[in-house]
Protein backbone atom coordinates (compact mmCIF):
# COMPACT_ATOMS: atom_id res chain seq x y z
CA UNK A 1 0.00 0.00 0.00
CA UNK A 2 1.08 3.59 -0.53
CA UNK A 3 2.36 5.47 2.46
CA UNK A 4 -0.30 8.16 2.83
CA UNK A 5 0.25 11.09 5.13
CA UNK A 6 -2.91 13.13 5.63
CA UNK A 7 -2.21 16.84 5.62
CA UNK A 8 -3.25 17.86 9.12
CA UNK A 9 -0.45 20.36 9.73
CA UNK A 10 0.62 23.64 8.22
CA UNK A 11 3.45 21.89 6.36
CA UNK A 12 2.76 21.46 2.63
CA UNK A 13 2.06 18.05 1.17
CA UNK A 14 3.98 16.64 -1.79
CA UNK A 15 3.34 13.59 -3.94
CA UNK A 16 6.35 11.63 -5.20
CA UNK A 17 5.97 9.03 -7.96
CA UNK A 18 8.68 6.33 -7.90
CA UNK A 19 7.91 3.47 -10.34
CA UNK A 20 10.30 0.52 -10.20
CA UNK A 21 9.83 -2.14 -12.86
CA UNK A 22 12.91 -2.11 -15.12
CA UNK A 23 16.46 -0.73 -15.25
CA UNK A 24 15.84 3.01 -15.67
CA UNK A 25 13.07 3.21 -13.08
CA UNK A 26 15.03 1.04 -10.65
CA UNK A 27 17.77 3.68 -10.59
CA UNK A 28 15.28 6.52 -10.51
CA UNK A 29 13.33 5.05 -7.60
CA UNK A 30 16.51 4.63 -5.53
CA UNK A 31 17.86 8.13 -6.13
CA UNK A 32 14.51 9.85 -5.62
CA UNK A 33 14.23 8.15 -2.24
CA UNK A 34 17.71 9.34 -1.26
CA UNK A 35 17.59 12.83 -2.80
CA UNK A 36 13.89 13.77 -2.65
CA UNK A 37 11.80 11.72 -0.22
CA UNK A 38 14.28 11.68 2.67
CA UNK A 39 15.20 15.40 2.41
CA UNK A 40 11.50 16.31 2.22
CA UNK A 41 10.76 14.38 5.39
CA UNK A 42 13.78 15.92 7.08
CA UNK A 43 12.27 19.33 6.30
CA UNK A 44 8.98 18.29 7.90
CA UNK A 45 6.96 18.15 4.69
CA UNK A 46 4.05 15.73 4.42
CA UNK A 47 5.22 13.15 1.86
CA UNK A 48 2.94 10.81 -0.10
CA UNK A 49 5.46 8.35 -1.51
CA UNK A 50 3.98 6.32 -4.39
CA UNK A 51 6.50 3.54 -4.87
CA UNK A 52 6.43 0.71 -7.39
CA UNK A 53 2.87 -0.72 -7.73
CA UNK A 54 1.49 2.40 -6.01
CA UNK A 55 2.81 4.62 -8.80
CA UNK A 56 -0.19 3.93 -11.07
CA UNK A 57 -2.96 6.13 -12.42
CA UNK A 58 -5.76 5.28 -9.97
CA UNK A 59 -3.59 5.59 -6.85
CA UNK A 60 -1.87 8.69 -8.21
CA UNK A 61 -5.21 10.41 -8.71
CA UNK A 62 -6.44 9.26 -5.28
CA UNK A 63 -3.30 10.58 -3.60
CA UNK A 64 -3.90 14.01 -5.15
CA UNK A 65 -7.62 14.07 -4.35
CA UNK A 66 -7.23 12.90 -0.75
CA UNK A 67 -4.15 14.94 0.21
CA UNK A 68 -4.41 18.08 -1.93
CA UNK A 69 -0.63 18.34 -2.53
CA UNK A 70 0.90 21.62 -3.57
CA UNK A 71 3.84 19.87 -5.25
CA UNK A 72 4.02 16.80 -7.52
CA UNK A 73 7.40 15.38 -8.40
CA UNK A 74 8.62 12.08 -9.73
CA UNK A 75 10.67 10.02 -12.11
CA UNK A 76 9.33 7.88 -14.92
CA UNK A 77 9.12 7.29 -18.64
CA UNK A 78 7.42 9.83 -20.84
CA UNK A 79 7.11 11.54 -24.17
CA UNK A 80 5.99 14.91 -25.52
CA UNK A 81 2.47 14.54 -24.13
CA UNK A 82 2.62 11.88 -21.42
CA UNK A 83 4.22 11.13 -18.04
CA UNK A 84 3.96 7.53 -16.82
CA UNK A 85 4.33 5.53 -13.65
CA UNK A 86 4.79 1.84 -12.93
CA UNK A 87 4.67 -0.36 -16.04
CA UNK A 88 3.88 2.70 -18.16
CA UNK A 89 0.65 3.53 -16.36
CA UNK A 90 -0.42 6.98 -17.63
CA UNK A 91 -0.32 9.49 -14.78
CA UNK A 92 -0.44 12.82 -16.66
CA UNK A 93 -1.35 13.46 -20.30
CA UNK A 94 -2.10 16.40 -22.56
CA UNK A 95 -5.85 16.83 -23.25
CA UNK A 96 -6.73 14.33 -20.50
CA UNK A 97 -9.63 15.75 -18.43
CA UNK A 98 -8.43 13.91 -15.30
CA UNK A 99 -5.03 15.57 -15.65
CA UNK A 100 -6.55 18.98 -16.41
CA UNK A 101 -8.67 19.08 -13.27
CA UNK A 102 -5.70 18.19 -11.04
CA UNK A 103 -3.27 20.70 -12.53
CA UNK A 104 -4.49 24.05 -11.13
CA UNK A 105 -2.55 25.68 -8.30
CA UNK A 106 0.03 22.89 -8.21
CA UNK A 107 3.76 22.79 -8.93
CA UNK A 108 5.35 20.00 -11.01
CA UNK A 109 8.83 18.54 -11.46
CA UNK A 110 9.02 15.54 -13.80
CA UNK A 111 12.27 13.72 -14.45
CA UNK A 112 11.22 12.09 -17.67
CA UNK A 113 11.93 12.14 -21.38
CA UNK A 114 10.42 14.95 -23.44
CA UNK A 115 7.52 16.01 -21.16
CA UNK A 116 8.88 19.54 -21.40
CA UNK A 117 7.99 19.63 -25.10
CA UNK A 118 4.17 19.75 -24.71
CA UNK A 119 2.98 18.38 -21.36
CA UNK A 120 4.83 20.94 -19.22
CA UNK A 121 3.52 24.05 -20.95
CA UNK A 122 0.03 22.49 -21.20
CA UNK A 123 -0.05 21.91 -17.42
CA UNK A 124 0.78 25.58 -16.88
CA UNK A 125 -1.87 26.55 -19.42
CA UNK A 126 -4.39 24.53 -17.37
CA UNK A 127 -3.55 26.39 -14.18
CA UNK A 128 -0.38 24.75 -12.82
CA UNK A 129 1.86 27.29 -11.11
CA UNK A 130 5.15 25.87 -12.41
CA UNK A 131 6.77 22.97 -14.23
CA UNK A 132 10.38 21.73 -14.36
CA UNK A 133 11.35 19.04 -16.87
CA UNK A 134 13.10 18.15 -20.13
CA UNK A 135 12.13 18.83 -23.73
CA UNK A 136 14.33 16.04 -25.14
CA UNK A 137 15.15 12.46 -24.23
CA UNK A 138 16.81 12.29 -20.80
CA UNK A 139 20.02 10.26 -20.64
CA UNK A 140 22.00 9.00 -17.67
CA UNK A 141 24.97 6.63 -17.36
CA UNK A 142 25.02 3.55 -15.11
CA UNK A 143 27.28 0.69 -14.17
CA UNK A 144 26.72 -1.32 -10.98
CA UNK A 145 23.68 -0.32 -8.88
CA UNK A 146 23.30 2.43 -7.70
CA UNK A 147 26.85 3.71 -8.52
CA UNK A 148 28.71 6.99 -8.81
CA UNK A 149 28.06 7.22 -12.55
CA UNK A 150 24.35 7.84 -12.02
CA UNK A 151 24.64 10.23 -9.10
CA UNK A 152 25.71 13.36 -11.07
CA UNK A 153 22.55 13.07 -13.16
CA UNK A 154 20.06 12.52 -10.34
CA UNK A 155 21.79 14.90 -7.96
CA UNK A 156 21.73 17.68 -10.54
CA UNK A 157 18.07 17.18 -11.39
CA UNK A 158 16.76 16.77 -7.82
CA UNK A 159 18.52 19.95 -6.77
CA UNK A 160 15.23 21.48 -7.95
CA UNK A 161 13.32 19.64 -5.23
CA UNK A 162 15.73 20.32 -2.40
CA UNK A 163 15.95 24.05 -3.15
CA UNK A 164 12.16 24.31 -3.26
CA UNK A 165 11.98 22.46 0.08
CA UNK A 166 14.03 25.32 1.53
CA UNK A 167 11.22 27.73 0.71
CA UNK A 168 13.09 29.28 -2.20
CA UNK A 169 11.59 30.35 -5.53
CA UNK A 170 11.39 28.40 -8.78
CA UNK A 171 13.90 30.84 -10.23
CA UNK A 172 16.36 29.96 -7.46
CA UNK A 173 15.65 26.25 -7.93
CA UNK A 174 16.22 26.52 -11.68
CA UNK A 175 19.47 28.44 -11.23
CA UNK A 176 20.69 25.96 -8.61
CA UNK A 177 19.89 23.00 -10.89
CA UNK A 178 21.82 24.54 -13.78
CA UNK A 179 24.72 25.36 -11.46
CA UNK A 180 24.82 21.78 -10.17
CA UNK A 181 24.96 20.36 -13.72
CA UNK A 182 27.83 22.74 -14.52
CA UNK A 183 29.61 21.83 -11.30
CA UNK A 184 29.62 18.15 -12.30
CA UNK A 185 30.62 19.02 -15.85
CA UNK A 186 33.64 20.96 -14.59
CA UNK A 187 34.65 18.51 -11.87
CA UNK A 188 37.67 16.28 -12.46
CA UNK A 189 35.97 13.63 -10.30
CA UNK A 190 33.05 13.24 -12.73
CA UNK A 191 33.70 10.26 -15.06
CA UNK A 192 34.39 11.55 -18.55
CA UNK A 193 31.81 9.20 -20.04
CA UNK A 194 29.12 11.08 -18.08
CA UNK A 195 29.95 14.60 -19.20
CA UNK A 196 28.61 14.35 -22.74
CA UNK A 197 25.20 13.26 -21.46
CA UNK A 198 25.16 15.72 -18.56
CA UNK A 199 25.62 18.51 -21.11
CA UNK A 200 22.79 17.07 -23.23
CA UNK A 201 20.43 16.93 -20.25
CA UNK A 202 21.36 20.45 -19.16
CA UNK A 203 20.55 21.78 -22.62
CA UNK A 204 17.22 19.89 -22.59
CA UNK A 205 16.13 21.27 -19.20
CA UNK A 206 13.17 23.68 -19.36
CA UNK A 207 10.97 25.61 -16.96
CA UNK A 208 7.50 27.07 -17.40
CA UNK A 209 5.37 29.09 -15.01
CA UNK A 210 5.80 31.62 -12.24
CA UNK A 211 9.49 31.81 -11.44
CA UNK A 212 8.82 33.80 -8.27
CA UNK A 213 6.45 31.25 -6.71
CA UNK A 214 7.42 28.87 -3.90
CA UNK A 215 5.96 25.57 -2.72
CA UNK A 216 6.40 26.43 0.92
CA UNK A 217 6.44 29.71 2.73
CA UNK A 218 9.95 31.12 3.08
CA UNK A 219 11.29 31.20 6.62
CA UNK A 220 10.23 34.32 8.51
CA UNK A 221 12.84 37.06 8.80
CA UNK A 222 14.85 36.92 12.01
CA UNK A 223 13.32 38.81 14.89
CA UNK A 224 15.29 41.88 15.97
CA UNK A 225 15.26 43.01 19.56
CA UNK A 226 15.37 46.65 20.65
CA UNK A 227 17.78 47.73 23.41
CA UNK A 228 16.62 47.17 26.98
CA UNK A 229 18.04 47.00 30.48
CA UNK A 230 16.97 45.42 33.74
CA UNK A 231 15.80 47.19 36.85
CA UNK A 232 18.74 47.84 39.18
CA UNK A 233 19.17 45.58 42.17
CA UNK A 234 21.57 46.16 45.05
CA UNK A 235 23.49 43.31 46.59
CA UNK A 236 25.98 43.31 49.45
CA UNK A 237 29.56 42.18 48.98
CA UNK A 238 31.39 41.04 52.08
CA UNK A 239 35.12 40.41 52.38
CA UNK A 240 36.31 36.86 52.32
CA UNK A 241 36.33 35.18 55.70
CA UNK A 242 39.78 35.22 57.18
CA UNK A 243 41.70 31.98 56.94
CA UNK A 244 41.59 29.95 60.11
CA UNK A 245 44.65 28.05 61.27
CA UNK A 246 44.70 24.39 60.21
CA UNK A 247 46.58 21.29 61.24
CA UNK A 248 47.89 18.82 58.65
CA UNK A 249 49.22 15.47 59.86
CA UNK A 250 51.30 12.88 58.03
CA UNK A 251 51.94 9.25 58.87
CA UNK A 252 53.58 6.33 57.07
CA UNK A 253 52.60 2.69 57.52
CA UNK A 254 56.11 1.99 58.92
CA UNK A 255 59.46 3.66 59.46
CA UNK A 256 61.82 1.48 57.35
CA UNK A 257 61.46 0.30 53.74
CA UNK A 258 63.41 -1.65 51.16
CA UNK A 259 64.11 -0.08 47.76
CA UNK A 260 61.07 -0.46 45.52
CA UNK A 261 58.68 -1.20 48.37
CA UNK A 262 55.39 0.72 48.53
CA UNK A 263 55.23 3.50 51.09
CA UNK A 264 51.68 4.33 52.16
CA UNK A 265 51.23 7.90 53.37
CA UNK A 266 48.13 8.96 55.30
CA UNK A 267 47.07 12.01 57.21
CA UNK A 268 44.29 14.39 58.10
CA UNK A 269 43.51 18.07 57.61
CA UNK A 270 41.51 19.79 60.37
CA UNK A 271 40.85 23.24 61.80
CA UNK A 272 43.11 23.96 64.74
CA UNK A 273 40.37 25.53 66.87
CA UNK A 274 37.87 22.67 67.00
CA UNK A 275 39.31 19.78 64.97
CA UNK A 276 36.61 20.03 62.26
CA UNK A 277 37.72 18.34 59.01
CA UNK A 278 38.37 20.17 55.73
CA UNK A 279 37.00 17.92 52.96
CA UNK A 280 37.82 18.11 49.24
CA UNK A 281 41.08 19.99 49.71
CA UNK A 282 44.18 19.33 47.64
CA UNK A 283 47.19 17.99 49.54
CA UNK A 284 50.62 18.16 47.86
CA UNK A 285 53.23 15.50 48.67
CA UNK A 286 56.96 16.27 48.72
CA UNK A 287 60.07 14.11 49.05
CA UNK A 288 63.20 15.99 50.04
CA UNK A 289 61.38 19.26 49.16
CA UNK A 290 60.54 18.06 45.63
CA UNK A 291 56.84 17.84 44.77
CA UNK A 292 55.93 14.35 43.52
CA UNK A 293 52.13 14.45 43.38
CA UNK A 294 48.91 15.46 45.03
CA UNK A 295 45.76 13.93 46.47
CA UNK A 296 42.43 15.16 47.89
CA UNK A 297 40.95 14.89 51.35
CA UNK A 298 37.76 12.89 51.82
CA UNK A 299 34.63 13.92 53.71
CA UNK A 300 36.45 13.35 57.02
CA UNK A 301 39.44 15.45 55.99
CA UNK A 302 41.60 12.35 55.56
CA UNK A 303 43.94 11.67 52.65
CA UNK A 304 46.22 8.89 51.45
CA UNK A 305 49.02 8.59 48.92
CA UNK A 306 51.29 5.75 47.79
CA UNK A 307 54.83 5.96 46.44
CA UNK A 308 57.64 3.54 45.73
CA UNK A 309 60.69 3.66 47.95
CA UNK A 310 63.56 4.95 45.78
CA UNK A 311 66.36 2.64 44.61
CA UNK A 312 69.49 3.17 46.73
CA UNK A 313 72.83 1.37 47.07
CA UNK A 314 73.30 2.17 50.74
CA UNK A 315 71.06 3.09 53.63
CA UNK A 316 69.49 6.49 52.99
CA UNK A 317 67.07 8.70 54.87
CA UNK A 318 64.42 10.63 52.95
CA UNK A 319 62.12 13.38 54.17
CA UNK A 320 58.41 13.13 53.29
CA UNK A 321 56.20 16.16 53.74
CA UNK A 322 52.60 17.14 52.92
CA UNK A 323 51.37 20.67 52.28
CA UNK A 324 47.93 22.31 52.17
CA UNK A 325 48.17 25.64 50.35
CA UNK A 326 45.15 27.16 52.06
CA UNK A 327 41.71 28.12 50.79
CA UNK A 328 41.61 30.97 48.28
Amino acid sequence: MAEITVNVSLAPTIVVSRPDFETATRWGAYWFMELVVKPARDKGLNVVDLYKEDAVREKFHSAIDENDPIYITGVGHGNDTTFTGNKYSVLLRVDDPETAKRAPKRHFHLLSCRTGAKLGPWLVEKGAIAYHGYKETYYFVISSFPNKYAKPFFDSDTTIDRVLFEGKTHKEAREACIAKYKEYLESEETPEICKRYLKWDLDAYVFYGDENATITAPPPPPRRGAPSESEPKQVKIKPKPSQEPTVLTLETDKDEYISGETITITGKLTFESDGAPLPNREIYIFINDEEIGKTVTDSEGQYSFKIKAPEVEEETTITIKAKFLGDP
